[in-house]
Order: structure tokens, then sequence, then C-alpha cells
């Protein structure tokens, strides 16, 4: 029986290791003879925000004529969803065979390597046997201490800055962009989507060449569409006007506009409006405010935190496709995660039904638990669903023509439901 990816993993690494170390994923790539040296680098970070960036960054490198790489987590449904060459997502029997080359190589080291740390050894591996030119590198977490931090990538990018995981990087805002910065001290070029203007000294001594910043060095505005949205961007660059973006919300805007600056830095060029719109229109981001079904409408996006849910409840109060329809929100989350500030932040006492479930994780929050929090925010009807499937599918016999479905909370949630829809649209053909 051949061995997937997924059970190379959970067999063959330590599981606990979420962010990993730097040193350690060096000491492989020694083994492996360097992978890393043969493709320049494009390094994001940001507490949101930042895998659609590593997503665009990639796509407008493809458009340019560059041949691209990226490197992505978490996965929705698939671990090759992680990786993709020239456009594509990685092959099973390729990324099996990567990993199987990196844990060779980490035997042979005497490394014990975790499950991130694998994942971006074989990323990096991959892009050096593909004849990737840029690669377009997301960190897991924060940026000092992370995996991925040993690219000494020439642009460097911080979509966003906010409370998230600070337990490893720290309690405080100021303490979570220092450990950002980290990715940009050997960078020409740091480019940084709308934090906190208080922070902006610390990503500005990151060690970057130049750095430049949202609202101080180049300004977007965005226009809602029913087919997702207009862009109008200033920089120093040059300015792009009436682009169009196939993703929803104003703040997958700014997280595009970091990408388009990123790849202009990294080419040292403007990208022509051609090679704009041809990237922008190969842009796919699963699970980010991502349009699931038309009828009945189905949104679907994952938040990890409060500073996402209140991205995503600004966006659905401008969002064309919602005028005139009361909203079935679907909601999962995960222990760890403060679940009264993220219903508050979703607003559920706005929506007409909150249906709750638990994902196929130990981590998630049970069920009932949520639905006491929703309840608590005010949430006028509350139901409790069986699996993220059958409240998905409650959730449709519960909406009328005037309704739209959202999917949300943790990224586990979305990708249980994206299959759960597949599934039910195979069974109606």
């Amino acid at each position: 029986m051949a061995v997937d990816a997924a059970s190379l993993l959970a067999e063959r690494t330590h599981q606990a290791r979420v962010g990993g170390s730097p040193e350690r994923v060096a000491r492989v790539l020694a083994a492996l003879g360097s992978p890393e040296r043969s493709f320049r680098a494009i390094h994001l970070t940001g507490t949101n925000g930042k895998t659609t960036a590593t997503l665009a960054t990639a796509a407008l490198l493809e458009a340019a004529g560059v041949r691209a790489g990226s490197f992505t987590s978490p996965h929705l449904e698939r671990v090759e969803e992680r990786i993709r060459l020239g456009g594509e997502e990685i092959s099973p029997s390729e990324l099996v065979s990567l990993l199987e080359r990196v844990i060779r190589a980490a035997d042979a080291s005497g490394e014990e390597i975790g499950y991130f740390e694998a994942l971006t050894l074989a990323a990096l591996a991959g892009f050096a046997e593909a004849g990737v030119e840029v690669a377009a590198v997301e960190v897991g977490i924060g940026g000092l201490r992370d995996a991925t931090n040993v690219l000494g990538a020439e642009v460097a990018v911080v979509t966003s800055v906010g409370l998230d995981h600070t337990e490893v990087l720290g309690d405080t805002l100021e303490e979570i962009a220092t450990d950002k910065a980290a990715i940009a001290a050997s960078a020409h070029t740091l480019v940084s989507g709308p934090v906190d203007p208080g922070l902006l000294p610390i990503l500005d001594s990151s060690g970057a060449r130049r750095h430049l910043a949202a609202g101080r060095d180049w300004q977007l505005v965005t226009t809602p569409v029913a087919s997702g949205q207009l862009l109008d961007l200033a920089s120093p660059v040059g300015t792009h006007r009436k682009v169009h973006l196939g993703l929803r919300g104003p703040h997958q805007g700014a997280n595009v506009a970091t990408a388009l600056l990123a790849t202009e830095a990294a080419l040292d060029r403007r990208l022509d409006d051609d090679e704009v719109a041809r990237g922008l229109a190969a842009l796919a981001v699963p699970g980010r405010l991502e349009l699931l079904a038309s009828a009945p409408l189905v949104l679907a996006d994952g938040v990890k935190n409060p500073a996402g849910a209140r991205a995503l409840r600004a966006a659905l109060d401008v969002e064309p496709l919602l005028v005139g329809r009361s909203l079935v929100v679907v909601v999962g989350l995960l222990a760890g995660h403060d679940a009264e500030e993220m219903l508050a932040a979703l607003d559920v006492a706005a929506a007409r039904l909150v249906v709750t479930c638990a994902p196929e994780t130990p981590r998630a929050l049970p069920a009932e638990v949520v639905a006491e929090v929703a309840r608590a925010a005010g949430a006028p009807a509350v139901v409790v669903g069986e699996g993220v499937a059958g409240s998905v599918h409650l959730a449709l016999r519960e909406t009328g023509d005037a309704d739209a479905v959202v999917v949300t909370g943790s990224l586990y949630v979305v990708g249980e439901a994206r299959s759960a829809l597949r599934c039910r649209g195979r069974a109606d053909a």
C-alpha cells in the first residue's frame, strides 16, 4: 500500500513542534545540499492576511513571466495545498518523494524534525528541484523563531500585527511586531499593511533598507462590487487604478496590495496593467470569504482571532451580495481562543439564526459551549448542530430566499464545510 504525505508526516515528525527552529532547519538544509540558495525569496508574515498575500505574490510573479513557488499554511482539506510550483499544487507523489528525502537528510544529520519543519524543508527542496526563480514563503508563526526564517529574503511583508499566539510571541503588540519584523533583517524592502501607527518605528528599524508602510508610503482605496472589489493603489513605484480583484472584503484588498508592492520590489519595476490583471484573475484563496454556493448563497471565511472576526464582520456589512439578506451563521471555534470576544466581533446578535458545531480536532470547543456563548451574546436563535457537515446541511434547510449562509470560525470548520458542500453538489448532480 502506497504511503501518503499525511501518514508519513504523522509517523515521522514531532507533532508538538509548532513553529519549529530555524537552526534545526538550516542543519537539515545543509544535508540536502542547501536548496534554498537556488532561488530568491519573498518572505511574508502577519497576524492575519499572510496566506492571501503569499498566494497573490506567486500569482503576480507568474503573470510577470517569473517561475514562482509558494508555501502556505495551514491547509483546509489536503496537505498538498501548502506547496505550489509554477502555479500548480504539488502532486501527492511529489510531496511524498520530497518528504522521504527530507526525513533521510534529517536522520543523517541526527535531527528530530517537527511537522511544520518537515513541510518547510520539503517546500524549499521542491522549489529548487522545480526550477523556481522566486518563492513566496509564508511563516508558520511570528517570524524570528519560525522554521522559515532561514531564507535571508530580499523582500519581506508584514500584512498586519495583532494579538495572537501570545504564548509564543509576547503579550503586547510591540513584542509581536518585533518578532515579525525579524524576517526583514537582511531585506532590501519591507512592505507593511495597515498596522497601528505606533508600531511603525519598530518596523522601520527591522534592518530592511526601505520600509513601505500602508497609509504613510502607499495608499489604497477599495470599492466593493458584486464580483469582488476594485482597487486604487498609489505607491512610490507608481499607481494602479480600477484594478479588479475577485476576492471580497476591504482587508483582502489591503493584503493583495502588499503582495503587489512586494512583487514590484522583487522585480524592481512597476507591473504593467495586463500583468496585474492576469495575476489577479488567476488568484484563488480558498476559505477566505469564499463563495461556495449561489443557490442558496453560501460564503465561508476562516477566522482565528478577534481581529479576523472583526474584519469579516466589516466585509459582510459592505458586501453587495448580502444587501437585503438575513444571515444564517454556522460557527465552530477552537479551545484557547476567547469565544465571547470572537462571537461579539462576529456580531452574532445580528444573525437570524446561529448553528454551532465542532470540527473534527481534539482542539475544538464543544458545540454546546459555543451555543451558550452565542445565546449570551444576544443571538436571537441558536441551534446545536451535529458535526460540521450536519450543521451546514441544517443551515441550508433553514435558509430561505431572503437569507445567506456564512460558515466561519476555525479553518478546520471551513475545510470540512467545503468538503460537505462538494459532496452535496455531486449528490444533487
